[in-house]
């Protein structure tokens, strides 16, 4: 038993960093390069990675934090940038305020899917943190896989 857990441990580990692996600009296709190339002016600390076989690029404009996810072949799937609190509408505000009481805002993501908006909160709480994803009018999405 002592030698089972360290050994599944490397093993996860190693498939982690299969699954998401950085990519350099140079390995990334150019369809999907042209893509974010059109999608996003001036971006700054450009970064791609692999998330299975689509890629996720992270990348600032004008100092927000954003990442995009793509296909293989340039469609674009989602764009996430990062919020302040204050930015939050009144509607989820409440939410948190009145379900979470106790916890503490960390983190707030805007994803963008099309037409649809979806707002990622991480939460601080007191034993343990919450990641929770709501959609524009106040309701939580338990449909959405927080993305990370």
């Amino acid at each position: 038993m002592k030698i089972f857990t360290p050994t599944v441990l490397t093993i996860g580990i190693l498939i982690g960093s299969f699954m998401n692996q950085d990519v350099p600009a140079t390995k990334v296709p150019n369809e999907v390069k042209n893509a974010f190339e059109r999608n996003f002016n001036n971006p700054t600390d450009v970064e791609w990675e692999m998330k299975g076989d689509r890629y996720e690029v992270d990348f600032d404009l004008g100092n927000v934090d954003h990442s995009a996810l793509y296909t293989a072949v340039g469609e674009l799937l989602m764009i996430k940038m990062e919020l302040n609190e204050q930015d939050l509408s009144p509607v989820i505000r409440q939410r948190i305020i009145d379900d979470f009481r106790e916890y503490k805002i960390d983190d707030i993501d805007q994803v963008k899917m099309g037409d649809r908006v979806l707002y990622q909160i991480a939460l601080e709480g007191p034993s343990r943190d919450l990641k929770v994803v709501y959609n524009d009018k106040g309701g939580i999405e338990g449909n959405f896989e927080y993305w990370d």
